[in-house]
């Protein structure tokens, strides 16, 4: 290695370093951030699983024992 070319590798290692060190959380950032939003996209794009079915409000039971029923359940 010649003397003359120790100051430029030293100034290359260090800069490499340290730019590994001052962005690698940003890029760890940007890395999460971008798993975050193609983990919600395919959630977006997955069929809904089958829940229960809905059920028509006069068809259950009124919350409070003293409610009237519905005027169409009323005869």
């Amino acid at each position: 290695m010649s003397r003359r070319s120790l100051p430029y590798l030293l100034a290359g290692m260090t800069g490499i370093i340290s730019g590994v060190y001052i962005f690698r959380p940003v890029m760890e950032e940007a890395v999460t951030a971008q798993q975050t939003s193609e983990a919600m996209d395919h959630m977006k794009r997955a069929p809904a699983s089958p829940g229960p079915p809905a059920l028509a409000p006069s068809s259950l039971p009124p919350s409070d024992p003293h409610q009237a029923p519905p005027a169409s359940q009323s005869k």
